[in-house]
This record gives structure tokens, C-alpha cells and sequence, in this order.
């Protein structure tokens, strides 16, 4: 009788156990799916398509760029330094949607801007809208802009970064916040003199890591 290696035998059981909890996952969330509730996931790959659930396919890769970008949003800088912050989670999101349409999108920007919202103490969805959108439209105009030059590209990042902080300008003057000074926008201009520097270091770890 002829008996499998103990290393096979164990990853044929990892395997079943994979499965089956792959499985009762997407059992409970047929279960849940109701008209009463939104819910969105973030899968790499997406298995199981389920009706009435906004399903994402990640890449962890991606998602590792999506990490730094938060973890740069909040690390302390010098006071000198501060307004100059770009916005790392939409030069990101920017990036990725661009590159890989099909896989990151307006259902990026919202989960990725939930993060951002809940880490930066701002009205819950302020930043998910505003990511939202701005995914939308590069998702609708990646073809044209990836022909672009860098520097055309750097000019459509600064519009792209300052409708996004019109947006959260606008919630916050809606809830009664007051007003903001000039520095205010130094962190759009910031992003577009750096976009070339993102767009090299963000397309070397796509090459590298073969991310499609």
C-alpha cells in the first residue's frame, strides 16, 4: 500500500481546511446579504460571486503600497514640514487605479478612505467619498492618461489632488468647521512634484513583483 509523505499529507489537510473555511465564509455572507444591509468585502481573488455584495479583488502587494501610504499619513513630521505632507492614500490610490483598472477602483477609494477617516479622526466617509470619486475618474480616463507625459500626468495628479481636498473643504465648512489658511493646499502641490518619484518606485514594485 503505498502511503504519502507526511509534508504532502499535511498540505493536502491545510488544503481541505482552506476550503471549508472558505466556504463557511461565503456561507455566512449569503446568509447576511439582505436588502437592509451594504456589504463590501476585499478578496484576493474573489472565488464566489455573490449577488448584492460589492466584492473587491486585492492584491497584497497593492494592499502593502495601501499600508505605507497610511502609515506616512501618520507618522509626525517637523513643524517646518507638516503642511507639506502630500496626500500618500490618493497619489496611491491614483497610482494603482491607472495601472490596474480592473482590480482597483471606486470600491478601493471607499474601503481605503474608511481607513483613512477612522486613522485621521475626520467625519466617518469624508475621505471615502472623496477617494471614491476621484477612482472614478481615473478609472474613466486611464486609457488617455497613461499616454501622458510625466509632467502631464504630474498637472492631471495636482487636479485630481485638489478636488479631493474641495471635497473634504466642503464637508468640513458643512458641519460648521472653520475656515482653512493657504497652507492648506501646499500638500496638492506637494503630490504633483513628487508624482514622478511615486510613479518610478510604485511601477519598479509592479515589475518586480509581477503584480497584474
Amino acid at each position: 500500500m503505498h502511503s504519502w509523505p507526511r509534508s504532502r499529507r499535511l498540505a493536502n489537510r491545510q488544503g481541505d481546511w482552506v476550503t471549508a473555511w472558505r466556504t463557511t465564509l461565503y456561507s455566512c455572507l449569503s446568509k447576511l446579504n439582505d436588502t437592509e444591509r451594504n456589504i463590501m468585502t476585499a478578496e484576493d481573488p474573489v472565488e464566489y460571486n455573490i449577488d448584492g455584495i460589492n466584492q473587491v479583488q486585492v492584491r497584497d502587494e497593492v494592499g502593502l503600497t495601501f499600508a505605507a501610504a497610511l502609515l506616512l499619513t501618520i507618522i509626525p513630521l517637523p513643524e517646518g514640514l507638516r503642511n507639506w505632507r502630500p496626500d500618500w492614500v490618493a497619489l496611491t490610490l491614483i497610482f494603482w487605479c491607472l495601472a490596474l483598472p480592473y482590480r482597483v477602483s471606486v470600491g478601493s477609494g471607499f474601503i481605503v478612505g474608511l481607513f483613512l477617516d477612522t486613522l485621521t479622526g475626520t467625519l466617518l466617509g469624508q475621505h471615502a467619498l472623496a477617494l471614491s470619486l476621484i477612482a472614478y475618474i481615473c478609472v474613466r480616463l486611464h486609457q488617455r492618461v497613461r499616454l501622458y507625459p510625466i509632467w502631464q500626468q504630474a498637472l492631471t495628479v495636482l487636479l485630481l489632488l485638489v478636488l479631493h481636498q474641495l471635497i473634504t473643504l466642503w464637508v468640513d465648512r458643512t458641519i460648521g468647521r472653520p475656515g482653512l489658511p493657504l497652507s492648506y493646499w501646499l500638500p496638492s502641490l506637494a503630490g504633483m512634484l513628487l508624482w514622478p518619484l511615486i510613479h518610478r518606485i510604485l511601477s519598479t514594485l509592479r515589475i518586480n513583483f509581477s503584480v497584474q
